[in-house]
């Protein structure tokens, strides 16, 4: 039977066309096919996004401007004077405690450097640059081999995870002169992170296809999740924290609890799909990411079919829509999910308009009451509430 990569056909489904199109003289290149490619959008400035060029450079356009040169839109480019293929940014909030043990004297002043960008570079060096000035704040050198994903935690508190080929996940602290904290060591190459919204788990992927949560503080194992068949590529987590999106190599991506570790949506990217013996080596298809609505209720995932989809997660048997877009690479939400941007391996930025259905009320007052009832560290079998609340706030029905 010929495979394809719908379950329906394509004439059932929108296909969203592009509204704005960059293309830049520096192209980004993978060695692999599936290596992911992290760009990201300033928290401070939202209109700004920020990718790795492929080369010694990262760029920061301005994705808002209405003159359609590529040139005007370039506001900063940092040299890194080595290939760069991660990046994250953060904003400094002030009064925000530290998560590691206070230290008197400091030579960096986040107040003087309230956003920053962070580039994760091939021998294993991390730059951090001023957003502002673009000047070259600090290195940090603990790597010794490619960082594959870069994320600051959202709290402002300016702390940075760090994943390696070099199998560690490395924790720092900015606001103390980007001090080392921890050292997670794992047993394969780390392709991914993702702290949860509240700052209390950390999510690792790596070349096997285990799933590991850590606990933040202690970075002590939380829970490990079995269900994927080949090597893990990305991870993200909603922006309430109550889901986990992971991207394989098996062709599918799985939505997990976070609450009970149980697997509560599968979504499969090749038809019909691999059996499980089959699904641990070449499929022809692989995930290379995956992204979040703002409100949660909607997931992209990026193929190397050249297409993204885009899934309304109340609905999940077939994409809600899609882009085909040629050796895309890497895609996600703006930070209001208006728009997605999709990025390609020749250089080009394309920005498209997201279809968004209005979430049901049932999913909105989860999200609001999971924000409010929960505290970080705490679980849902630690509140005294009737089971079918559990129930609703586990995710256990999207409805």
């Amino acid at each position: 039977m010929d495979t394809g990569s719908f379950s329906c056909s394509l004439s059932d489904l929108v296909s969203l066309k592009a509204e704005r199109k960059f293309k830049f003289n520096r192209s980004p290149s993978l060695n692999q096919p599936y290596r992911p490619i992290t760009g990201s959008f300033s928290p401070s400035r939202r209109h700004y996004f920020a990718y790795p060029c492929g080369n010694s450079i990262a760029e920061m356009v301005h994705i808002a401007r209405s003159d359609s040169s590529t040139d005007d839109n370039v506001c900063m480019e940092f040299d890194c004077h080595e290939t760069v293929h991660s990046l994250a940014f953060a904003s400094h909030v002030s009064g925000q405690r530290r998560r590691s043990s206070y230290v008197g004297f400091q030579l960096f002043n986040p107040n003087q450097h309230p956003s920053i960008i962070a580039c994760g570079l091939k021998s294993g060096k991390i730059k951090v640059f001023d957003l502002k000035t673009g000047k070259l704040v600090f290195i940090l050198l603990d790597h010794n081999e490619v960082v594959h994903n870069l994320e600051f935690i959202s709290d402002g508190s300016l702390l940075l995870a760090s994943a390696s080929r070099d199998t560690t996940v490395k924790i720092w602290d900015l606001k103390d002169d980007g001090n080392l904290i921890v050292t997670i060591n794992t047993s394969r190459s780390v392709h991914g992170c993702s702290w949860s919204p509240q700052g209390h788990l950390l999510a690792v992927v790596t070349s096997s296809n285990v799933v590991t949560l850590y606990e933040t503080g202690k970075y002590s194992i939380f829970r490990q999740l079995l269900g994927h068949n080949n090597s893990v590529i990305a991870c993200t987590f909603s922006p309430d924290g109550g889901l986990l999106a992971t991207a394989s190599l098996d062709t599918w991506v799985i939505v997990w609890s976070v609450d009970s570790g149980s697997v509560l949506l599968s979504l499969g990217h090749l038809f019909p799909p691999p059996r499980p013996v089959l699904a641990s080596g070449d499929n022809g298809v692989a995930l290379t990411g995956c992204s979040f609505s703002c409100d949660g209720s909607q997931l992209t995932t990026t193929a190397t079919d050249n297409y993204v989809r885009v899934w309304t997660l109340s609905n999940p048997s077939v994409p809600s829509s899609y882009i085909h877009l040629e050796t895309c690479i890497y895609s996600l939400f703006s930070p209001d999910s208006n728009h997605i941007v999709a990025l390609t391996s020749h250089g080009c930025l394309n920005f498209y308009r997201n279809l968004r259905d209005v979430p049901s009320l049932k999913h909105l007052c989860r999200v609001v009451a999971r924000k409010h009832v929960l505290q970080p560290n705490q679980s849902l079998e630690q509140l005294s509430l009737p089971k079918c609340l559990k129930d609703y706030l586990s995710y256990k029905t999207f409805v």
